[in-house]
């Protein structure tokens, strides 16, 4: 399986350089909006587009749900912390979008031991934070992608976690939140992780183990380059 991650797109429009045709999967990790250059109508635009993309290719594009994107998909007030660039004239047209065509989008995607989602899984995070929630819906011997999407979809409190270096009440931030500063030490074991989020100068692998792994992708601020994968 040939892949091709998207970072943080913050409205950008670097994906429609892509030759689809060369993947078997087109995985965006999320942050569609918010951008301290981008206008509201371009960001809406460019959204748009990234969703009739996802339309089109059903089975190939997937769209990763980012911290900036929760603003707009939930209630206003409604999230434990407010992302910087939210925007609050561009919010009810873009929580109609988003909302609209929720069901194309994801928390997390998983291809055997490798998985996609927006800022990472901190094992810190998941054992004290995540899995008691996870026992409470009996999902234990549940796949890692099965867990965190009953965890978005049950509106669980520990997938919203938001650490205290983001601004949040927590030791540890979640999939949507945590900060490399502490993921790349202790992300969870026997994963290879694609994650957005932190912001890098040009993309980057942090090889813990034989079986796990970090590789950092939100870098179209500084670099073009999209990260490739075969599986």
């Amino acid at each position: 399986m040939k892949t091709i991650t998207i970072g943080d797109l913050h409205g950008k429009d670097y994906w429609k350089n892509i030759d689809i045709k060369k993947y078997d999967k087109v995985i965006f990790l999320g942050d569609y909006v918010d951008s301290f250059n981008e206008s509201n109508d371009g960001i809406y635009n460019n959204l748009k587009e990234v969703i009739e993309l996802k339309k089109d290719n059903p089975d190939k594009v997937v769209l990763i749900i980012g911290n900036h994107d929760l603003d707009y998909i939930h209630a206003l007030g409604d999230m434990k912390v407010r992302c910087s660039g939210f925007r609050p004239e561009a919010y009810h047209d873009l929580h109609d979008l988003f909302n609209n065509n929720l069901n194309l989008f994801q928390v997390i995607y998983q291809h055997n031991n490798y998985i996609w989602l927006h800022a990472g899984i901190h094992k810190g995070w998941y054992k004290w934070s995540a899995q008691p929630e996870i026992m409470e819906l009996g999902l234990e011997n549940k796949t890692i992608s099965e867990q965190i999407t009953a965890l978005y979809k049950y509106n669980k409190n520990s997938i919203f976690d938001v650490g205290y270096m983001r601004g949040g009440f927590t030791n540890v931030g979640g999939p949507f939140w945590v900060d490399k500063s502490l993921l790349s030490p202790k992300p969870l074991e026997h994963y290879h992780q694609i994650v957005g989020h932190n912001r890098i100068d040009a993309i980057k692998t942090i090889n813990i183990e034989d079986n796990t792994s970090i590789t950092y992708c939100d870098c179209l601020d500084n670099n073009i380059k999209l990260y490739e994968l075969e599986l």
